[in-house]
């Protein structure tokens, strides 16, 4: 019956326990200069997401600034006469050029008979 139960082991190894480490961490830092403007930055950026709560001025203003490395934008101008589908070439003070999609003829539409820019894709 006694070789039933399990026996001890017949060598033991003696291991250290380790502990895990006591650190005190900081209670307070301060903000320098670098780091408030990189938030601010980010801040603006974050503004910039939603295209659709622009105004238009804003909106033309956005696509105006875009770098050139991006590609250009498809978008939906909504005017008086009707609506254009097309990507954005120009945009001056008075008049946006843009380029229909379906004809790929080059449209010229006054600012001031524009009412709404959605962006359809890139």
């Amino acid at each position: 019956m006694a070789d039933r139960f399990t026996k001890p082991p017949v060598l033991y190894i003696a291991q250290k326990k380790e502990y895990l480490p006591n650190v005190s961490a900081q209670s307070f830092y301060y903000k320098t200069e670098d780091q408030v403007s990189s938030n601010s930055k980010k801040k603006k950026s974050g503004n910039r997401s939603n295209f659709q709560k622009f105004s238009l001025q804003e909106k033309l203003n956005y696509l105006k600034d875009m770098p050139s490395i991006i590609p250009k934008l498809t978008c939906e101008v909504s005017t008086g006469n009707g609506t254009y589908r097309g990507i954005v070439e120009e945009i001056t003070q008075e008049v946006i050029v843009m380029r229909n999609q379906e004809t790929l003829l080059k449209e010229k539409l006054l600012v001031s008979t524009v009412k709404d820019i959605r962006l359809l894709s890139f």
